[in-house]
């Protein structure tokens, strides 16, 4: 009697445990994502590049953190050419003021900036969770980040270079 009940008692649990909740499950917030560099602190610029590289003895969270890096390297590229896009359109509307025209495009290049983060943002968060509770789930997530940042890049260059070169 006692081993039915023991068997019973299993049956019930595994269904539970198998539906218990992960890292993986539900909404997160990347902004909220330990960065690469902290997480890699202690380690050499080469050893992460290796471990990157390879994914020899990485576990899933070090695979995650290699995509996380490559999406903050993108980003940082991507802030340096809004940057110099941002000037252009600054000394735009400069020429505009002079001349009192209107309207002024800075507000439409926040907007545009904002729209484009929110783009990339929910374009990742629809792949990332479509993996449902999938430990590739941030490696997946990550990816998509970057992919989309260095798409942009190319876009804003090209932008800048047309700006320039009427």
């Amino acid at each position: 009697m006692i081993r039915r009940t023991e068997i019973l008692l299993a049956a019930l649990l595994i269904p539970a445990l198998a539906a218990a909740d992960t890292r993986y499950s539900g909404e997160f917030d990347y902004k909220t994502f330990e960065s690469s560099k902290s997480y890699f602190a202690g380690r050499s610029t080469a050893q992460i590049d290796h471990l990157c590289k390879t994914g020899e003895h990485a576990s899933t969270e070090d695979l995650e953190q290699c995509e996380h890096r490559d999406f903050e390297r993108a980003q940082a590229q991507l802030d340096t050419q809004l940057s110099v896009l941002k000037s252009l359109v600054d000394k735009a509307d400069k020429f505009l003021v002079e001349y009192d025209e209107k309207p002024l495009s800075l507000p439409y290049f926040s907007k545009s900036r904002d729209g484009w983060n929110q783009y990339r943002d929910n374009e990742c968060y629809t792949e990332a969770y479509m993996m449902g509770g999938a430990s590739e789930k941030y490696i997946r997530f990550w990816d998509c980040m970057a992919s989309l940042t260095n798409a942009h890049i190319k876009d804003v260059k090209q932008t800048i270079n047309d700006w320039n070169n009427p």
